[in-house]
């Protein structure tokens, strides 16, 4: 089973590529590859940071809908 990292809905603050482009929607979209490949949806650890705790109740909206059931959250100590 594959656990992913995802930090919430839209945030691409941190989880940039070389060219500063955000990983959120990458992210999206390859649930839905991993689900299809494998008709299992992936384990999703959710980061919790103040800087993005306000669209914290969108994100948990956005994994359920994608048809996660098992999650969970890490606090971010930096």
């Amino acid at each position: 089973l594959l656990l992913i990292s995802y930090d919430g809905y839209y945030n691409d603050k941190y989880r940039i590529f070389p060219d500063g482009s955000g990983s959120s929607e990458i992210i999206l979209k390859n649930i839905d590859l991993y689900y299809d490949v494998y008709k299992v949806p992936p384990q999703v650890r959710m980061s919790i940071h103040p800087d993005y705790v306000d669209t914290l109740y969108k994100s948990y909206e956005i994994i359920l809908s994608k048809g996660i059931r098992s999650y969970f959250f890490s606090p971010v100590f930096e």
